[in-house]
């Protein structure tokens, strides 16, 4: 992508699916116009009862941020939870949980959310 003043931005993109393992990765780099890169490395997991996702950015001064996801899907239970951590490149940190309950008789959905953060830590 190029702008109005002639610098360019690019993004490169690789994704692979491995249907035998399951999983599907991708890897991306982001270059800016003063040529400072950015990456980010996903890799998504299907599990027995859901699935999992890692996430990974890595800031051009290398600082790095997270984000690890977890699904699981109880269909007897009628329900499906998600727990996700994320790290920030400043090293805030946040856990949220997620159950989703289905009630079949009254065609509803009841969510419970916790979520619990961690600032980072002062200079």
């Amino acid at each position: 992508m190029t702008g109005p003043h002639g610098h360019s931005a690019t993004r490169d993109a690789t994704v692979v699916n491995d249907r035998a393992a399951g999983t599907h990765t991708r890897d991306v780099v982001a270059t800016g116009p003063n040529g400072q890169q950015a990456t980010r490395h996903d890799v998504a997991q299907r599990t027995d009862n859901g699935h999992t996702r890692d996430s990974t950015v890595t800031l051009p001064d290398g600082r790095t941020a997270t984000r690890d996801a977890t699904v699981v899907n109880d269909r007897d239970a009628g329900t499906r939870t998600r727990d996700v951590v994320t790290t920030g490149p400043n090293g805030s940190s946040a856990t949220r949980d997620v159950t989703a309950t289905y009630d079949p008789t009254t065609k509803t959905v009841v969510k419970d959310v916790t979520v619990d953060r961690t600032p980072a830590p002062r200079p």
